[in-house]
């Protein structure tokens, strides 16, 4: 199975995060929020000290481990700055990623837009804000309908998926 690869990114000055990761998503805790909600191997190619711009040059073929999705997520110096790209294997297919100080291109993916309404209203922390705002957690709410909805069809992401 080939796998996604990040083409191409390009940060324009002086844009800069306290922290950037992928993650390859293995399963979801939503008992959590922020990173923790997302379990998986943290990727060594992408982890990259963001403050002094990427140390790994593109293309970068996130193929460290076998995933049904991917995550990256970069913090900027206000919530507002933060970057959240969640995304899926998809052989032929790109996205690109444009806001007013980065660009992205993804190969071999289709993007996954991140949306409160994934959460399951009656989730007992979705009346806590840093529960509902938190995109790792909405996404996470994302991962668990899919599985929710792949379980009711008879198929299955990944017999070890963790829940």
């Amino acid at each position: 199975m080939p796998f996604p690869i990040v083409r191409f990114w390009r940060l324009i000055p002086p844009h800069r995060y306290k922290y950037l990761w992928l993650i390859y998503i293995n399963g979801i805790d939503i008992t959590v929020h922020c990173q923790q909600s997302l379990i998986g191997l943290r990727s060594r190619k992408f982890s990259l000290g963001a403050r002094d711009g990427y140390a790994e040059p593109a293309p970068i073929e996130l193929n460290e481990c076998v995933a049904p999705y991917y995550y990256i997520c970069g913090g900027g110096l206000s919530y507002q700055e933060n970057l959240h790209i969640a995304f899926r294997y998809k052989e032929n297919h790109s996205f690109e990623v444009q806001t007013p100080r980065e660009y992205w291109i993804i190969d071999h993916a289709e993007r996954i837009e991140i949306l409160e309404s994934y959460i399951d209203k009656s989730d007992s922390n979705y009346s806590d804000d840093l529960f509902r705002r938190c995109r790792n957690w909405q996404f996470a709410h994302f991962v668990k309908r899919e599985l929710e909805k792949e379980k009711q069809e008879g198929q299955g992401l990944l017999p070890n998926f963790l829940i």
